[in-house]
């Protein structure tokens, strides 16, 4: 099935934006609620009311984010100014260091229900209408999915919802919660088509209350390709402050299975393109004997690929594939030997024969040097996401439907039933297109077409359409085609 809407946002936006730029957010943020509020009091039915009061949820975790966010920025500011200059050079050599950053996809998000024997035999008159949507948070973005409708007949709800992160961190913490309400319709409406109006106050419409069902979080170890299941937690611990429970309340509880299934893949930036290349000599092993042998190198994907030639990289399996661990260290030294060669050993804790490269040249000696040291950062934090190639798949867009530009007269159908050949003998005037060269002579054919396959032409005399005399020359040898319609 084709996702609805794709929603693309960067992870990294509002931890780069300074104390003024996030006030103004909020101030924007509180501005958009304030209409909430006007549009939640203008309801009449309770589809409105519902997808209003699930906006103004959204929008209160928002502002409570951005003001987290606020909030840890003013600290961290105050410790600056506070603290030595060494705690503002090891931040920034932090950042240096730290590994490159990905984009995130999160997409068919299924949550099992789990209803008792007795529940799932109601009748459509028995059977409670349930409205349920996912908040989604990650690095103070806040984001929701589709309203979606259920009933205790469905074993899952699924959301056709697909989000994509950009820039984002390797220890991220992304959280899934689960929201529904009940309607106070029966269920045997739902597919009737019929808006249900909304119940009104003395005050006003009635607002819709949402109870959290379950809530998980995803890190850099739930990454996958395929679709996998995730444990639920229930209760408020560790989700929204704004969430709220079934406790106290006489709301029917949403069964959950107690898991959720979606799919979270990541492609780093080391991934997607080649972080290095070149030429180095390759120390190989014939026997007792070492010799060197100079390759094409290409670091992606942490892998290095090495072939005999520049050229082989296109069209040639690798000779060589050096892989990237996360153990991995890098023991460099100039040798006096092989013609001072700077050499580059790759350590690690297995029992593996540790590769080692060599370089004539100093400056790519240096570069291959931080590249190897960044791939192996990449591949301690990344984990599976730089071994298994993961794919951000965007659904193709939906096609405008085009306006329909043909009039009545060209698009009303006419059945034909007559005698081809005796119908040109007797009008010669009248010559058909090449598409009814190839009907077949059939006496009885009766032919289907529209106007575009006949040559049109205005009729002579519209005197009928007045009541006036029509010309029996023109009724003789011209079809007028407006009569038939």
């Amino acid at each position: 099935m084709e996702p609805e809407c794709v929603e693309k946002w960067d992870a990294a936006a509002l931890k780069e934006l300074d104390d003024s730029a996030i006030q103004e957010k909020i101030d924007h943020e509180v501005h958009i609620r304030d209409g909430i509020m006007k549009l939640l009091a203008a309801c009449h039915e309770e589809v409105q009311a519902l997808e209003t009061s699930k906006n103004l949820l959204t929008i209160n975790a928002r502002i409570l984010a951005l003001m987290g966010l606020l909030q840890r920025h003013r600290a961290k500011s105050v410790m600056r100014r506070k603290g030595s200059s060494s705690t503002a050079v090891s931040v920034d050599s932090d950042d240096d260091d730290a590994p490159c950053r990905a984009q995130l996809s999160l997409s068919d998000i299924r949550v099992p229900l789990m209803w008792s024997q007795e529940d799932h035999n109601k009748t459509k008159t028995e059977q409670h209408l349930y409205y349920v949507f996912c908040l989604l948070k990650l690095d103070g973005q806040v984001l929701d999915t589709a309203l979606v409708e259920t009933d205790e007949s469905e074993t899952d709800v699924s959301f056709d919802n697909v989000i994509v992160f950009d820039n984002v961190s390797h220890d991220f913490k992304l959280d899934i919660e689960i929201y529904y309400s009940v309607s106070a319709e029966s269920a045997a409406n739902r597919f009737s088509g019929v808006k249900r109006p909304l119940r009104r106050t003395g005050s006003g419409p009635e607002l819709t209350k949402f109870i959290l069902a379950g809530h998980t979080q995803l890190t850099v170890d739930h990454l996958n390709e395929s679709v996998k299941s995730h444990d639920l937690k229930t209760g408020v611990v560790g989700a929204s402050p704004l969430a709220t429970t079934t406790e106290g309340s006489n709301m029917p509880q949403l069964a959950l299975w107690g898991q959720i299934c979606c799919r979270l893949a990541a492609r780093p930036e080391c991934v997607e393109a080649a972080q290095m290349s070149g030429f180095l000599d390759l120390q190989r092993r014939t026997g007792s004997q070492f010799s060197w042998c100079q390759l094409w190198c290409v670091l992606r994907h942490s892998t290095i690929k090495c072939w005999n030639r520049k050229e082989d990289c296109n069209n040639a399996e690798p000779v060589e594939l050096i892989e990237i661990k996360p153990n991995m260290e890098i023991a460099d030294t100039v040798s006096p030997t092989f013609q001072k060669r700077h050499i580059l050993i790759l350590t690690s804790v297995t029992p593996e024969k540790e590769p080692v490269l060599a370089s004539n040249c100093e400056k790519e000696y240096g570069c291959w040097r931080d590249a190897l040291r960044q791939a192996i950062r990449d591949v301690a934090a990344w984990k599976t996401a730089c071994k298994q190639e993961m794919n951000i798949v965007y659904p193709s867009p939906k096609k405008i439907p085009s306006v329909e530009t043909k009039t009545l007269y060209e698009s009303v159908e006419v059945t034909l039933s007559c005698n081809v050949h005796d119908y040109l003998k007797r009008d010669a005037k009248r010559v058909p297109l090449e598409e009814l060269k190839s009907i077949p002579a059939d006496p009885v054919a009766s032919v289907e077409c529209t106007y575009d396959i006949w040559q049109r032409r205005v009729p002579q005399n519209r005197s009928f359409r007045k009541g006036g005399k029509k010309n029996a020359k023109t009724d003789e040898n011209a079809l007028n085609y407006e009569s038939t319609i």
